[in-house]
């Protein structure tokens, strides 16, 4: 049995799915307006990851810039000010220390089939593997 976190009445995750619902826009109708909202639609995919995380509650609505919640509160008929007071009233889903307190470990591979990285994987650094921050990153994310 899957079990997920649910927020609470007047918490964002359930609001925004309430609005959308009474207005009867799918998700999907949703994210292309937002992404043409904002100007961004290009990125509609990666707009449609951090809406996603949003509506679940995976998101942290204090890193949602102000321009996000003004075309969202357009889509949806209501106020920026009222999606972020839902924003702020949100709990954080479970830690991963409490979700993995339920996993089974496993001991580790013996050498002869451990994982090793080629000589070219060792030469790019972390920071080459990461991709900056684009405008679509700032919005959801304040950067």
């Amino acid at each position: 049995m899957r079990v997920e976190w649910q927020a609470a009445e007047g918490e964002l995750p359930t609001e925004l799915v309430k609005l959308r619902n009474e207005h009867q826009i799918t998700r999907a109708d949703l994210v292309t307006r937002l992404a043409d909202s904002l100007g961004v639609s290009a990125a509609r995919e990666k707009v449609a990851f951090y809406y996603h995380r949003l509506e679940r509650g995976l998101l942290p609505a204090d890193g949602v810039s102000l321009s996000v919640w003004e075309a969202l509160a357009q889509l949806l008929d209501t106020s920026a000010d009222a999606l972020r007071r839902a924003g702020a009233t949100m709990r954080p889903p479970p830690t991963q220390g409490a979700a993995s307190a339920y996993a089974r470990t496993a001991a580790p591979p013996p050498p002869e089939f451990a994982i090793t990285q080629t000589s070219e994987e060792s030469t790019v650094s972390d920071t080459e593997r990461t991709e900056e921050p684009d405008e679509v990153d700032r919005l959801f994310t304040g950067g």
